[in-house]
């Protein structure tokens, strides 16, 4: 999984959830483009575009936009990933996997 795919899977669980808007709101977001319901990045994606992804949602729906986002991840991102994403949305079966790899 990469920052694409993260960012992929947090934008479809909250069209899931707040529908057209979630479209609406972060495609006026620089790198990305939307065409048909069709998301696309104009540029590579790292952890800075994933908190603006985030910062959008959270300005819609408050602190709920990072269970959302972390619903999102639960079954798609794993520990082996090391991605650096805010901790608030990296599942709990996750965090523990790094905890104990650390060890």
């Amino acid at each position: 999984m990469d920052y694409e795919d993260v960012a992929l899977c947090i934008i479809e669980e909250e069209k899931g959830t707040i529908g057209k808007v979630a479209v609406l709101k972060i495609k006026k977001l620089d790198f990305i483009s939307e065409e048909d319901g069709e998301i696309d990045f104009t540029e590579d994606i790292g952890s800075d575009e994933i908190e603006q992804i985030l910062d959008v949602f959270k300005k819609l729906q408050g602190d709920g936009a990072y269970g959302i986002a972390r619903r999102s991840l639960e079954d798609e991102l794993s520990a082996d990933d090391k991605l650096d994403l805010p901790a608030e949305v990296v599942p709990e079966d996750v965090k523990a996997e790094q905890f104990v790899g650390s060890l």
